[in-house]
C-alpha cells in the first residue's frame, strides 16, 4: 500500500516495520535487504527528514552487523553518529556507537572499541539523565571489560565488570533477566 501512495515517508515507515519484523523472526538477510532498500530510498533528494535519515543509517548498519558484514556496516554507523551529533539526538548517536563498538570488537580492533567507550562516556557527562535517555550501557561496558581482561589488565576488567553488572541490576532485577542478559 505504501508503494501505491508514492510517498517517501510512508514507504520508509513501512520498510522500517518490515525490517523489524524480519529481525524479530530471525530473517537477518531479508532484514538486511529491506534496510538497504530503505537506505537507498532515504538518498532521494525529496527525503528531507534528518532524524529519520539517522535512524535509517543506524538500522542499515545494524542489519549489516547482524549478518557479519562489519566493515560494510561502519560507514553507515559513522554517518549516523555524525548526523545524530549535528541534530543533538543523543539517543541516535548512542545507537550508532553501540553497533560501532560491536563491529570493531568482532573485527579485532579493540583500541577502536575503547575509543567508542570514551565517546559515550563524554556524552554521559554532557547530558543529564543520560541512562534514562539512552538505556543501560551494560553491554558496551562488558565489551570494554572483555578487552581489558584479554590484555591482562585484570583489575580494570574487574571494575568494568562490576559497573556492567550494576547497570544491569539498575535497569532490571536479575530475576527478570532472560537468557541473553548474562554477559
Amino acid at each position: 500500500m505504501a508503494e501505491q501512495l508514492d510517498g517517501l515517508a510512508e514507504l520508509s515507515a513501512a520498510l522500517g516495520a518490515l525490517s523489524s519484523v524480519y529481525g524479530a523472526r530471525g530473517l537477518f538477510r531479508e532484514r538486511e535487504q529491506v534496510a538497504l532498500r530503505r537506505l537507498r530510498l532515504s538518498q532521494d533528494s525529496r527525503f528531507d527528514d534528518v532524524r529519520e535519515r539517522v535512524n535509517i543509517l543506524h538500522q542499515a548498519g545494524a542489519a549489516l552487523a547482524y549478518v557479519g558484514e562489519y566493515t560494510a556496516a561502519m560507514p553507515h554507523l559513522l554517518e549516523a553518529e555524525r548526523l545524530g551529533g549535528q541534530i543533538q539526538a543523543v539517543d541516535q548517536q548512542i545507537a550508532a556507537l553501540r553497533y560501532q563498538s560491536e563491529c570493531w570488537y568482532f573485527l579485532d580492533r579493540w583500541d577502536r572499541v575503547l575509543e567508542i567507550e570514551e565517546k559515550w562516556r563524554a556524552l554521559q557527562k554532557r547530558y543529564p539523565h543520560f541512562f534514562e535517555r539512552v538505556g543501560a550501557m551494560c553491554f558496551q561496558v562488558s565489551l570494554s571489560a572483555s578487552i581489558h581482561a584479554r590484555r591482562g589488565e585484570f583489575e580494570r576488567a574487574r571494575l568494568l565488570r562490576e559497573e556492567s553488572f550494576a547497570l544491569m541490576v539498575a535497569a532490571e532485577p536479575p530475576e527478570a533477566w532472560g537468557r541473553d542478559n548474562h554477559y
